[in-house]
């Protein structure tokens, strides 16, 4: 069993050792479920991907389209790429 230390402004150190069993590092997120017996669970807050921290940094898209709208520009998209690498 390990133990951490809480501070005067209520602040939880964790050994190494449960840092390394948790995979956080410093400044990283740690989620605290309590349960339902009263106990409390640990976990490491899950680390986004690079991309997809950046999902919704520009707001909702404004352009509306139809799946065939859509599927339609997509496919003009590939045929245009493909033509520039015949030039």
């Amino acid at each position: 069993m390990q133990t951490g230390t809480v501070s005067a402004k209520g602040q939880i150190t964790l050994n190494k050792d449960t840092m390394r069993h948790l995979d956080v590092q410093t400044g990283d997120k740690i989620l605290f479920r309590k349960m339902p017996d009263g106990t409390v669970n640990i976990e490491a807050q899950k680390k986004l991907h690079p991309v997809e921290s950046l999902f919704g940094l520009l707001g909702k898209a404004r352009v509306h389209m139809t799946d065939e709208e859509m599927k339609t520009a997509i496919e003009e998209e590939h045929a245009a790429a493909g033509m520039k690498g015949l030039s």
